[in-house]
């Protein structure tokens, strides 16, 4: 840990002659721009998104209903379309793709729910496309192999025998590039549940308009120095922050978890299957100091189960099972 306090100490440091240099320069590109050296012209954007999908049964059949037997679906067929036009002419470079999740979460009403398996799986990738006009459309058309997808999740609930649920989420993320102006990132999305005996589909459409500058070249050229300079301090003061917070995360589980296996060695178990059995009355762990207050008071050995996501420890006493999930909350070990 000895790296992660040097660099919250030299972060501050830097920071205070960082946020001085950002105002120099913020303060002064505000009073160019007040003085209208050069006007910009304002281009407005409309991204007019559609879902659409007809749900096909196996005899072939639509199914008209906005409620679905899932062991009589064969497949979903859905149709992305997303349109983005402009008011005036711009340089525009895009690429989209069409991508499949499928999610599982421990299903528990009374916690939030934690994610333990996201499978990926790209469907449909362009290339970057330049566009000479104002407009893009797109019109996509697939097919969802509904038995595939919960099979997926059906397999993945076996092999951890944890009580799961589990959803299919497709997306269709479309990145777009004016002239002078960042990467900008639209996504509409299609959801349903699986492993249930009946579904619906949940879609989120991506619809919006506004607006933005386009600059001219002048303009560019007279405050390209401040933009430069502002940008060079804004990576610096980011990048640092950046630096300690993947830090933080990246390690906190693997020290939480280092540091229960050494200080508590004596009374920790190692196994490789969670137990399963159905007469035991899961009870919920916040902290894992609780797990030590149970364990002192049962003098029962704490159960631990290292899954690819997830770290599980557990304490069996006649018909309960206390189980506590790793987690990255701010609890010191």
């Amino acid at each position: 840990m000895k790296y992660l306090g040097d660099s919250v100490k030299n972060l501050y440091n830097k920071l205070f002659i960082y946020f001085i240099c950002l105002t120099i320069f913020v303060v002064a590109l505000i009073l160019i721009n007040k003085l209208n050296i050069v006007k910009s012209k304002t281009n407005k954007y409309i991204l007019d998104s559609n879902i659409t999908y007809d749900i096909i049964n196996k005899d072939g059949t639509n199914s008209d209903s906005k409620i679905y037997v899932s062991d009589l679906v064969d497949k979903i067929k859905v149709n992305f379309t997303s349109k983005y036009s402009l008011s005036k002419n711009s340089n525009i470079k895009y690429r989209y793709e069409i991508i499949s999740y499928v999610i599982s979460n421990i299903d528990d009403n009374t916690l939030e729910e934690t994610e333990v398996y996201r499978k990926k799986e790209i469907l449909k990738q362009s290339n970057t496309i330049n566009s000479a006009s104002n407009n893009i459309d797109i019109n996509e058309l697939f097919d969802l192999n509904y038995d595939y997808y919960n099979n997926i999740a059906t397999e993945y609930d076996k092999s951890v025998n944890l009580a799961l649920k589990s959803r299919l989420l497709v997306e269709l993320n479309l990145y777009i590039t004016l002239e002078n102006q960042e990467e900008q990132k639209y996504t509409s999305t299609l959801s349903l549940p699986l492993e249930k005996s009946t579904f619906s589909i949940t879609k989120n459409e991506n619809n919006s308009s506004g607006s933005f500058f386009s600059d001219n070249n002048n303009k560019l050229f007279v405050n390209a120095l401040f933009i430069g300079f502002t940008f060079i301090f804004l990576v610096l003061i980011i990048s640092e922050i950046n630096r300690i917070n993947k830090y933080k995360k990246e390690h906190v589980l693997e020290f939480k978890y280092k540091k229960i296996m050494q200080d508590y060695n004596n009374i920790v178990v190692p196994i490789n299957k969670i137990p399963k059995d159905k007469n035991l009355v899961t009870v919920k762990v916040l902290y894992f100091k609780s797990m030590i207050d149970i364990q002192k008071e049962l003098h029962m050995p704490i159960l631990c189960y290292e899954g690819e996501k997830l770290v599980v420890y557990m304490i069996i006493h006649e018909k309960l099972a206390y189980v506590y999930f790793l987690n990255d909350n701010n609890e010191k070990i």
